[in-house]
């Protein structure tokens, strides 16, 4: 392949000049030292290299402003960028697929002039052109929301003439050690900034301010504020988490109303945006509301936050909010806003594999609850502690929690919560070995959740399903159900039960005879339980790869994987989970090493304790059969 001409190397007057760049954040305060470390790049280095520092890094958490920085600098410096700038997002913490450098080095080429059939398919080839087009040109090349290192490096200019800009979550370390990037590291805006943002957001919908004292009218902007989060807050909890209901106090401001009933979201993708973007700044809200001796608002804000986290980092973030909401609904005396925050702290405990952590809130909880006579809060924590009981195997106490919050809420409600609980059940009877029952029950629950339109209790249970009829036998059908769950995951953007959904999938795929397309699931099983912090699901991804691996006969990979999965469950206090790790790591050991798959089968009888249920029955009898 030849290119000739101007067009192609070092003239840019001959060729195209792209102009990428998203419009500017049109709300966009301070962040005045960070713009300054931004315009110091621009300074000349020694010899005839045009930037001190060629590629700079902008990260922090989800929602802190990077992009918006990023753009804001971009359109402010643009002109010392004669031959464009370049800009793509990456995706790379998006729910769906990030953009991989390959074809980001694609778009751009095309841009730089090169047609379609020019672009070379080997990704170092293309990048090398790449590097070439932009030898003598001097461009700003945006790239926005990167995950991985691995997604940038291809797209680094070869020269110093360009400067490249970068946003992401990550620290991308390798980019500092190898490349000298300049990190520049935000934190949540400070209250002064939150309000200047909130004023720069209302100023059409509010008269002028009137002159106050200084004390008073920062009171006033952090009200206004507040007011105008918690409105958003829960304008996004509609779309995110459709089942439950949220109402917001009246604004103290009409100004605010206005501004607030013109600001809805339109979408569930407008929902989710404005979380992913805002979520850290509503965090660091929650506690400002002591200022203001408006207790009430603050944990009602943290409360409705549980329901409103960006589907891309789960419950990370949200914890501070929950705990400095918990302070304030005590300072308020208000009981039903403690038990409501102690339930989702537990849950919050859970997602992190704490379940001792989650059972002292939920018990916290289910006093208050209990003292209110409030049997749909009561219920509710019943149900939740039987989630913990199941993860621990503990079936019979299980199931006592899940009955008794299936006869309330099928007493006084919501429907959703019935129908969610009767999941519940089917699992606590599949776990037991009551294929029959599971089954029954699973059915029971997805048609209830199809007659709610309740698509996440629909997939929940669709799952469940699959797993009674991969067990009783019923390979296709079950394939169907995981496929169906899976589908609603990525429909809703949720990665959390997409991420375990896609155990139920690999498991019908490998029963189907699909090992590579179980395998796959099992890989992307396992990053988002990474991504929160689920370290026992993460190690059953492990565990079903391991079993693919030895399905497909090799042996390394299994025995590697499957060691893996039962030290963490074993390091998590998860007995059962690692006992069934250790009995497939003996299966995979027994044509290599029958000293160490003896042992290993040893370790997992002592794990499994004293269970007496069906399946931990069959499970003993085949370690012991196999142990001679």
């Amino acid at each position: 392949m030849h290119f000739h001409g101007a067009a192609a190397f070092g003239n840019p007057a001959a060729g195209p000049v792209p102009r990428q760049l998203p419009s500017g954040i049109p709300h966009f305060v301070n962040r005045g030292a960070e713009l300054e470390r931004l315009d110091a790049m621009l300074a000349p280095a020694e010899g005839d290299q045009p930037f001190a520092v060629p590629v700079c890094l902008i990260t922090g958490t989800a929602g802190g402003g990077k992009t918006s920085l990023a753009l804001r600098w971009a359109h402010r410096v643009r002109e010392h960028f004669p031959d464009g700038q370049l800009h793509i997002n990456l995706r790379g913490y998006d729910p769906g697929e990030p953009v991989a450098a390959s074809e980001a080095l694609h778009r751009f080429l095309g841009a730089l002039g090169v047609r379609p059939e020019g672009v070379p398919a080997d990704q170092d080839a293309a990048a090398a052109l790449y590097r070439s087009l932009l030898a003598d040109r001097r461009m700003l090349i945006l790239l926005d929301n990167a995950a991985t290192v691995a997604q940038v490096r291809p797209l680094l200019p070869g020269t110093a003439s360009c400067l490249t800009l970068i946003t992401s979550r990550s620290r991308l370390p390798g980019l500092a050690i190898r490349d000298g990037a300049r990190r520049i590291t935000l934190g949540t805006l400070p209250e002064e900034e939150a309000v200047a943002l909130l004023r720069a957001v209302t100023a059409e919908h509010r008269p002028e301010d009137t002159p106050e004292e200084p004390a008073e009218g920062q009171r006033a902007a952090l009200r206004r504020l507040v007011d105008w989060y918690l409105g958003l807050a829960v304008a996004a909890a509609r779309w995110l988490s459709p089942t439950e209901e949220w109402a917001a106090p009246e604004p103290a401001e009409a100004a605010v109303a206005t501004a607030l009933a013109e600001s809805g979201f339109a979408d569930y993708d407008a929902a989710t945006d404005f979380v992913e973007r805002e979520f850290p700044n509503l965090v660091a809200t929650v506690p400002l509301t002591a200022r203001l001796e408006r207790p009430d608002l603050g944990w009602r804000l943290a409360a409705v936050l549980w329901d409103a986290q960006p589907p891309s980092t789960g419950t990370l973030l949200w914890p501070p909010a929950g705990r400095a909401g918990l302070e304030l609904a005590r300072v308020a005396r208000a009981r039903d806003g403690q038990a409501m925050l102690l339930t989702d702290l537990g849950m919050a405990h859970v997602g992190q594999n704490e379940l001792a952590e989650a059972v002292a809130r939920y018990r916290e909880a289910l006093a208050l609850w209990r003292d209110l006579g409030d049997r749909a809060g009561i219920a509710d924590v019943q149900s939740l502690l039987g989630l913990v009981h199941l993860r621990r195997r503990e079936l019979r106490e299980a199931a006592a929690s899940f009955d008794e919050a299936h006869a309330v809420f099928r007493a006084v409600g919501p429907p959703h919560r019935a129908a969610t609980v009767l999941a519940n059940v089917a699992t606590v009877r599949l776990r037991a070995g009551e294929l029959l029952a599971a089954r029954e029950a699973a059915e029971r629950a997805l048609r209830e959740h199809r007659a709610l339109g309740d698509r996440r209790g629909e997939g929940n249970a669709s799952h469940v399903l699959s797993e009674a009829l991969r067990e009783q036998g019923e390979t296709a059908a079950a394939l169907d159900a995981a496929r169906w769950a899976v589908g609603i995951a990525l429909d809703l953007r949720d990665l959390r039960p997409e991420g375990y959904w896609l155990l139920t999938l690999g498991a019908a795929q490998l029963a189907a005879g699909e090992p590579a397309e179980a395998l796959v699931s099992y890989q992307r099983s396992a990053a988002p339980h990474r991504r929160y912090g689920d370290r026992g699901r993460e190690a059953l991804a492990w565990q079903g790869a391991g079993e693919v691996y030895r399905r497909l006969g090799r042996t390394a990979e299994a025995v590697d994987f499957l060691r893996r999965a039962a030290a963490a469950q074993r390091e998590l206090g998860d007995g059962w989970h690692a006992a069934l790790a250790l009995a497939a790591l003996a299966d995979a050991l027994d044509g290599t090493d029958a000293a160490a798959a003896g042992e290993r089968r040893a370790e997992a009888l002592r794990l499994m304790g004293d269970a007496n249920d069906a399946r931990a029955l069959a499970l003993r009898e085949r370690l012991r059969r196999a142990g001679g």
